[in-house]
């Protein structure tokens, strides 16, 4: 059976100052006359909706905006975005929608808080198969520092490049041969691979956290989940499995990683109801955030544009991925819908240093070391970019750092 990996010093060495690997990349001198070209954050190259543009520049919101920033959100727009979350996932009214500020990962953060203690005298770890969203690690361990039936996370490490539904496979058998209760953590898309699980896949996982002597709580994270159809989102799953919540954002796929909203879908229920009497806060999301996030979701708003987005995201990452692979970078399993992929550079031990050295931002394969021990610099994230012209840009500079690797191997450290 795969090995189960527990790194149980994690927050011990970071706070007795341990150097991430951001730290090491300000210390590369980037090349002069580079101008940056973003590969790293995930949110979205293509922007937000033009109607939030209008919105936001009217004359009509600025005054809203003077008049609301002085008082206590009303509850006039909270309503509003969750029903309209229903309505796009064609959920039951009893199924529960809440939205938080923070982003989905400070829904992700009070969900650990709180139901990693659900059952005191059995406080639930998280279990994961890895590579993925990294923070829930230490998002874990913050949450659950004294833990008592075993390591607060551990994941499941197989070979990188495994596929996401031998992985499944995996964690799915981890559950079946364990009478723990554990939060299961799932990232679909996967997190930095880009990879999608079907439905079929994660139904097989959710039926196996629900035994007849023990059942786990799921969390499906979709904050990639705009890339795909509604029809292929787990939300749906929500009505069918009692111990499932989905979390979802509006940073990648509509492109409003600034007003930091993210959305819990939860199953009607005991979870429901822990939400409600734990989790959700008074005042929490202001007035406007909760208004753009209305225009947002509207049907007539959401809809052609994730369709032209998604349109444009194949195009670009199948010429970013045609340019990288005669390069010879290695391409891991991905999908061409998703805008991240993980790639790595084989004969490159520090090409994520070389990429900054080059100024691309991307996000490290050794971001990722404590969900999975082969995460390492000669990997890296990348998003792709928001057009043809930066993709050209990005497979030049690379070719030019791979040249460059090859006959200095210590150069982007270069002061």
């Amino acid at each position: 059976m795969m090995p189960i990996r527990t790194p149980p010093d994690r927050l011990a060495a970071d706070y007795a100052g341990r150097r991430s690997n951001h730290e090491q990349e300000r210390e590369i001198a980037v090349l002069p006359d580079l101008e940056p070209l973003d590969l790293g954050l995930g949110h979205s190259p293509f922007g937000c909706p033009s109607e939030i543009l209008k919105m936001v520049q009217s004359p009509q919101f600025a005054s809203l905006y003077s008049d609301t920033i002085q008082v206590y959100p009303e509850d006039r727009w909270s309503s509003r975005p969750a029903d309209q979350v229903r309505d796009r996932f064609n959920l039951a009214p009893e199924v529960h929608v809440s939205f938080a500020s923070g982003g989905s990962y400070r829904i992700l953060h009070s969900i650990l808080t709180t139901l990693t203690d659900w059952d005191p005298k059995k406080k639930a770890g998280v279990i994961a198969v890895a590579p993925h969203f990294p923070n829930i690690a230490t998002l874990t361990d913050m949450a659950n520092p004294n833990n008592h039936n075993g390591p607060a996370y551990q994941s499941i490490a197989p070979p990188i490049g495994t596929p996401f539904h031998e992985r499944l496979a995996l964690l799915r058998q981890n559950r079946l041969n364990d009478d723990r209760p554990k939060i299961v953590f799932v990232d679909n898309p996967c997190n930095p691979t880009g990879e999608v699980a079907s439905l079929e896949k994660l139904e097989l996982l959710l039926e196996a956290t629900n035994r007849d002597d023990t059942t786990d709580i799921a969390i499906i994270d979709e904050a990639y989940g705009d890339a795909l159809p509604c029809n292929e989102s787990a939300a749906q799953l929500c009505q069918r499995y009692p111990n499932l919540v989905v979390v979802r954002g509006l940073s990648k796929g509509l492109g409003l990683p600034d007003i930091r909203l993210g959305y819990a879908i939860i199953s009607p229920g005991t979870l429901t109801e822990i939400w409600r009497n734990s989790m959700d806060l008074v005042f929490d999301v202001g007035g406007i955030p909760q208004l753009l996030a209305s225009i947002a979701l509207r049907p007539e708003v959401a809809d052609p544009f994730l369709a032209e987005i998604r349109e444009k995201t194949i195009a670009i990452k199948m010429h970013l991925i045609h340019g990288l692979s005669s390069l010879g970078i290695d391409i891991l399993p991905t999908d061409k819908r998703v805008p991240i992929m993980l790639v790595r550079a084989p004969n490159c031990l520090n090409f994520s240093h070389f990429l900054t050295r080059h100024g691309i931002a991307a996000e490290s394969g050794a971001d990722f070391a404590d969900v999975h021990p082969e995460m390492n610099n000669s990997m890296a994230r990348l998003r792709i970019p928001g057009t043809i012209e930066e993709v050209d840009e990005a497979i030049r500079r690379i070719g030019a750092l791979l040249r460059e690797a090859a006959l200095d191997p210590e150069a982007c450290f270069a002061k």
